[in-house]
């Protein structure tokens, strides 16, 4: 989810991500990585778009939880949006929420650990030109 929201990735819904001994996979970066003028700005990465690919309709699902598997998640998404599209929200499901605040406070300890000259270095030999530098 850290890594979602660092990339500016807002297509989070349950149909792309799997799940790995419990833990989710997100895939279908493309979002992000094609770095839409609607989500440079974190208000507009966080705004609530027209379907629940937009952060501003991701909710956290704290409690008890079965076990995560993909195709039951995938099942209830699909019931959800064909349900007339009442419940726009899209759900991650958090077993234990001290851990999961751990976890992202750690992320976010890693995240901003990265110097900004050396990501700065590895976009330009990338030669990533998206903001008019060179």
């Amino acid at each position: 989810m850290v890594f979602s929201i660092w990339i500016r990735r807002r297509d989070a819904h349950s149909f792309n991500r799997s799940f790995i001994h419990g833990i989710p996979v997100f895939y279908d970066h493309e979002a992000g990585f094609l770095a839409e003028k609607c989500t440079r700005t974190i208000d507009g990465y966080f705004s609530v778009g027209p379907d629940p690919d937009y952060a501003g309709l991701w909710r956290l699902n704290l409690g008890e939880h079965d076990a995560l598997d993909t195709l039951s998640l995938r099942q209830e998404e699909r019931k959800r949006f064909d349900d007339n599209g009442r419940d726009r929200y899209t759900y991650f499901p958090i077993r234990d929420t001290a851990l999961f605040l751990e976890e992202i406070k750690n992320s976010v300890r890693d995240i901003t650990s990265i110097l900004e000259k050396k990501i700065s270095h590895c976009i330009r030999r990338a030669g990533f030109n998206f903001f008019g530098g060179g």
